[in-house]
């Protein structure tokens, strides 16, 4: 389960660091798993996003907030984040 968590929350930390070097910022698919949450983590998140654009969320922080928000997020990143197990 601990494995799982910190793997979900490296691809979180991973597909927000792309962002920070990507200039143009594109809509992710279901089927590209290490973005599937990064419009939704932009969408509902934007409070644990630090002010300075090159540093990265904290990984804890925007697990606990798409968690928050299941309700609400794409079917792409909630069944990523299920089959992560989280």
């Amino acid at each position: 389960m601990i494995r799982r968590s910190l793997l979900v929350i490296a691809l979180v930390v991973v597909s927000s660091a792309a962002l920070a070097q990507n200039t143009q910022l594109r809509r992710p698919s279901s089927n590209d798993n290490g973005d599937a949450c990064h419009g939704d983590a932009h969408r509902f998140c934007q409070e644990v996003f630090p002010p300075q654009k090159e540093l990265e969320p904290d990984p804890f922080k925007m697990l606990a907030c798409l968690q928050a928000h299941r309700a609400r997020l794409s079917r792409g990143c909630d069944e990523m984040l299920r089959n992560k197990g989280v």
